[in-house]
């Protein structure tokens, strides 16, 4: 009678309780060890997950996605203030969409066209924006992102009146001095700027 041919296992430890970890490289960053480690960044922190690659165990600040995966910034090639910078792009984004509408319905005398305006600059400005909310930052970015879309407008309404004015022999400051409480004083631009709040907060959520 011949003796199997494959090795028992190690005394006190089961085939089916060996942990298991992806190799180096693949998406999936489960710990090997059992229990939770200290982010590498951030000690006071702790985790189950690390990076795919590096296999550094790390809170999910400071992960990124990458189409192979979890990945530190280091492994990721990119920078920690990745996030950062892309916020402050996307909200130049909402700004610069917000001046440009302002400033075609400034132009426009019609109620309708400034409401038709007023739709397309918060859809733009939403879809824009939108990459941005998620459960942790929803709140922050839509305040900011108020905060962009009515200095935009208000940008928008100004700018054509200081053109306007610009062959008065006023110093500009006098002008702006003049223009800037105008603008808050004309119905049509909050009628503009309140649409494209409203509709914008719509395309996000």
């Amino acid at each position: 009678m011949t003796a199997s041919a494959s090795s028992p296992p190690s005394p006190g430890r089961s085939p089916a309780s060996a942990p298991s970890r992806s190799a180096p490289g693949e998406g999936v960053s489960v710990l090997a060890q059992p229990g939770p480690r200290q982010c590498t960044n951030h000690p006071d922190r702790e985790t189950y997950v690390a990076c795919g690659r590096c296999e550094r165990p790390f809170c999910p600040d400071c992960l990124i996605h990458t189409v192979a995966g979890q990945r530190c910034y280091e492994c990721a090639g990119v920078r920690r203030d990745f996030a950062q910078r892309a916020f402050a792009r996307r909200l130049g984004q909402v700004f610069g969409i917000a001046l440009l509408g302002g400033g075609i319905a400034s132009l426009l005398g019609s109620i309708l066209f400034i409401v038709l305006v007023a739709v397309v600059t918060g859809g733009a400005a939403g879809q824009s924006l939108s990459p941005l909310v998620n459960r942790r930052t929803r709140r922050l970015a839509y305040l900011v992102g108020l905060l962009a879309l009515v200095l935009g407008a208000y940008a928008g309404w100004l700018i054509p009146l200081l053109l306007r004015t610009s062959a008065l022999p006023v110093p500009l400051d006098m002008r702006l001095f003049a223009l800037a409480p105008a603008v808050l004083q004309n119905l049509s631009f909050w009628l503009f700027t309140g649409l494209a709040a409203g509709l914008g907060y719509q395309r996000v959520r």
